[in-house]
């Protein structure tokens, strides 16, 4: 009976947040849903926010530094109205969120960068293509996450399409 106590008071100190993840590329805009009562927290995963702007009045922001997210509620006139929040960061990434606040708990909205860092970029362009390439291969076959790309997966099954032999005479 005390080994519950103890597992329902774990339980009850946990986060109440939702995890969202939104793949996004570069200076492209994505829609999201925050809560319209609660903090949001946002985070870019494997980067640092640097820099936000957005509609004035149309939310209370909260940075965190340290961690580079930060944690927004929009204000009462813009609970029910979508707005747009600017995110720059500190490896270059420039990110358009539509926001919109609805009646649910707060929310952790991790963006997965869909696109290279201006860093790898940058090592893409002096780098040799094959030396580019043996490095992306090495790194997969030995399961290593290489700093500044990201895993992005197909959004749809492909089909697979039987084709049959078919001759004309």
């Amino acid at each position: 009976m005390r080994k519950y106590c103890l597992f329902s008071l774990f339980l009850l100190g946990q986060s109440c947040f939702a995890l969202q993840t939104v793949s996004i590329s570069d200076n492209r805009t994505q829609k999201i849903t925050v809560s319209a009562q609660e903090l949001s927290r946002i985070f870019v995963k494997d980067d640092r926010i640097q820099n936000v702007r957005g509609l004035e009045g149309a939310y209370i922001l909260t940075k965190d530094a340290v961690q580079g997210q930060i944690y927004i509620k929009p204000t009462p006139p813009y609970q029910a109205t979508p707005f747009n929040l600017f995110i720059s960061t500190e490896n270059g990434r420039n990110f358009n969120l539509f926001v919109t606040a609805t009646e649910i708990s707060g929310q952790d909205i991790q963006i997965k960068p869909s696109t290279p860092s201006k860093a790898v970029e940058d090592w893409e362009k002096s780098s040799e293509y094959s030396q580019i390439l043996i490095k992306l291969i090495t790194s997969m076959i030995n399961g290593e996450d290489l700093s500044g790309y990201s895993i992005v997966y197909p959004a749809k099954k492909t089909k697979t399409i039987k084709y049959e032999n078919t001759s004309y005479y």
